[in-house]
């Protein structure tokens, strides 16, 4: 007898059946064979909401511009509004006539970010009179409409250290209404009130792809 080719192929029978498992149907239940299948058709998902703190913005000797993306805070922007009072003389002489109108913006020389990047600064007049909140305030989450036309607008690299102002030129289509109301002595600049009905106030704002930094602006700001 030879019982060795008989044995060898036993045991290799032995080792194909013992290797072979059945598919998985998913769509099912599982067979009770399968003892280390868990399937799980409920998630319980944990949420949270993140609120941003407020923190009052008005009152102070200094303004925010700029808008700059930080690695840890993400986008950074700060967007001034203001309003614009009336001259101490409204009075102008026969002869007078209108040039330019421009805004200055007076800088304070603190910034945060790049100080070699270009940044676009644009003016805008609001739409809406500006409405203090709580404890009549406003506040780093206080928003105002401006409307669609843009008064003025400049790119520049902003170097805090060496420049102590920015000057933008506005519209002269503006600029010459004013000049006209102020010459006329129009109802609309009587009082201080009446002209802030006229004349809202603006707001500064920067290019949506702009990210050179924030800087400190004076309380200052001047339409001459």
């Amino acid at each position: 007898m030879r019982p060795q080719p008989v044995t060898l192929c036993c045991m290799a029978l032995l080792f194909l059946v013992s290797c072979y498992r059945k598919d998985i149907q998913f769509e099912g239940d599982p067979p009770d064979t399968h003892t280390r299948l868990v399937r799980i058709d409920t998630v319980q998902p944990k949420l949270s909401t993140v609120l941003v703190d407020s923190f009052a913005t008005s009152g102070t000797s200094t303004l925010l511009l700029g808008r700059y993306t930080d690695p840890f805070l993400g986008i950074v922007t700060g967007k001034p509004f203001i309003q614009i009072g009336l001259p101490a003389s409204t009075g102008l002489s026969e002869d007078a006539r209108y040039d330019s109108i421009t805004l200055v913006i007076k800088l304070n020389k603190y910034y945060y970010g790049d100080t070699t990047a270009s940044q676009t600064i644009s003016v805008q007049e609001l739409n809406e009179n500006l409405a203090y909140s709580y404890n009549n305030r406003l506040y780093n989450s206080s928003n105002f409409q401006v409307k669609p036309a843009v008064l003025g607008s400049r790119s520049l690299i902003i170097r805090p250290a060496s420049v102590d102002s920015v000057v933008i030129r506005l519209s002269d289509s503006k600029g010459n209404e004013l000049f006209q109301m102020l010459k006329q002595q129009d109802e609309a600049i009587a009082t201080s009130d009446n002209f802030l009905n006229y004349f809202k106030g603006i707001a500064l704002t920067t290019g949506i792809s702009d990210k050179a930094g924030i800087f400190g602006v004076a309380d200052s700001v001047k339409m001459r």
